[in-house]
């Protein structure tokens, strides 16, 4: 069994601007922030569920935790129904069962059109993360990620 201590600092109000410490970094923010508030994260992995959603909270972010096809269906369509969209997902490329982080998008993109998507995957090599557009996703994030790196995908979205 692996274990993972994690120790995350947080100001208490992330999202007012200043500064973020965060271990040995610190992220400014600014007021001029992006469009981006709502996410959604699809992983099948717990572990990185949590800890993605903490570095999004950090950073000031809003984030909601689903581990597949279903369950990203589910809160897609009902954060569209309660007028709440989404504004971004980040989906792992590899999940467990009969899904792909590819057939999520495309369901998730033809329910929200809008939503930006991100492909995550620790597998260095797959051509999504090196050409997200070519597959339907708007950028990418490699596992492991820090929080500057999901900081600078979010600004770029």
């Amino acid at each position: 069994q692996n274990e993972v201590d994690l120790i995350m600092l947080a100001t208490d109000n992330p999202g007012e601007g200043g500064e973020i410490p965060y271990g040995n970094t610190v992220i400014h923010q600014t007021d001029d922030r992006t469009a981006i508030q709502r996410v959604l994260i699809v992983d099948d992995e717990e572990m990185i569920l949590m800890v993605t959603k903490e570095m999004l909270h950090v950073l000031g972010f809003t984030a909601h935790t689903v581990s597949n096809l279903e369950e990203a269906q589910a809160a897609i369509t009902e954060a569209q129904e309660n007028q709440t969209p989404f504004d971004a997902a980040i989906i792992d490329l590899i999940l467990s069962g009969n899904h792909t982080g590819e057939s999520v998008n495309h369901l998730l993109k033809s329910i929200a059109p809008s939503l930006a998507t991100v492909a995550s995957s620790g597998k260095r090599h797959h051509p999504a993360l090196d050409e997200p557009t070519d597959y339907g996703f708007n950028a990418s994030l490699t596992k492991p990620y820090s929080l500057r790196d999901i900081e600078l995908v979010m600004k770029a979205l």
